[in-house]
């Protein structure tokens, strides 16, 4: 299920390679990629790695991206509560390290109950995560080229996109 963040990411994308007037396959050999990752990321299915967006970022000059990729990529550790960014091909991890992920599967082991300080910060960062979504989502709605051109918006302090004056 797609969120605002990478619906987002996939229309920056794919717009701004459009505006280029190039081929995709042209673009892609220009970036180092290959055309199904910029397929993948124009239609949602794919986060790129930290390295990747960094390189669209750069290619696009759209500083976004690299939020965006972040935002979608940072996790809170199920059993401390550190907070930790995803590497490349990492979807489904839950913990900071080895250590946590051992220290919980022995908890829930022998019975006790793992619902901890970790677990409300879990909480409280998928609603952060939720209603910076519902804010890019309503940003990406007024300004659709992805550049904020309302410096007295009254959601200026928290929209994701770049201020363009």
């Amino acid at each position: 299920m797609p969120s605002a963040d990478r619906a987002m990411l996939a229309h920056l994308v794919g717009r701004a390679g459009a505006a280029s007037g190039k081929s995709w396959r042209a673009i892609a050999a220009e970036m180092g990629v290959s055309t199904d990752f910029l397929q993948d990321v124009r239609e949602g299915r794919c986060i790129p790695s930290d390295v990747r967006a960094a390189i669209l970022a750069e290619y696009f000059a759209i500083p976004a991206i690299v939020d965006i990729v972040v935002r979608l990529r940072t996790r809170a550790c199920l059993w401390c509560g550190a907070v930790f960014l995803l590497r490349a091909k990492e979807t489904k991890k839950l913990h900071c390290s080895e250590d946590c992920r051992r220290w919980r599967s022995n908890r829930k082991l022998h019975g006790e109950r793992v619902k901890s300080l970790a677990f409300e910060v879990e909480v409280l960062l998928a609603r952060n995560r939720e209603m910076s979504s519902a804010i890019a989502a309503n940003c990406l709605g007024c300004e659709p080229d992805g550049m904020c051109k309302t410096p007295k918006c009254v959601m200026r302090d928290v929209s994701p996109l770049p201020l363009v004056i």
